[in-house]
């Protein structure tokens, strides 16, 4: 995740995408959640030329956003269910085996 130094553009950057989800449904729509990131990608790429370099920043910057995303908040909401409910039956026998294996 590239961490934006000038706390003026990232408040801004907050405040546009915080507008833009609140004045939709997208917190409510994966289709219009998805239909917004969509968007934000193809008004990203009419600002210069299309071509691959530049397509594939752009699905280089979603798949980065896809693996911060689940670093950060889906493997510790998983571990934390892990924890409340239990593991999932004879993961662990596997992990054992998949180490002695190595």
């Amino acid at each position: 995740m590239p961490y934006i130094a000038d706390h003026e553009t990232r408040a801004e950057l907050m405040r546009l995408v915080a507008e833009a989800i609140e004045t939709s449904d997208a917190a409510e729509s994966v289709g219009t959640f998805t239909y917004f990131l969509t968007m934000a990608c193809v008004e990203y790429l009419a600002y210069s030329e299309l071509k691959f370099q530049r397509l594939a920043e752009v699905v280089a910057a979603l798949e980065c956003t896809k693996l911060e995303l689940y670093r950060r908040i889906v493997v510790p909401y998983e571990d934390r269910a892990r924890r409340k409910h239990g593991d999932v039956k004879h993961i662990r026998t596997l992990l054992m085996r998949m180490r002695e294996e190595l």
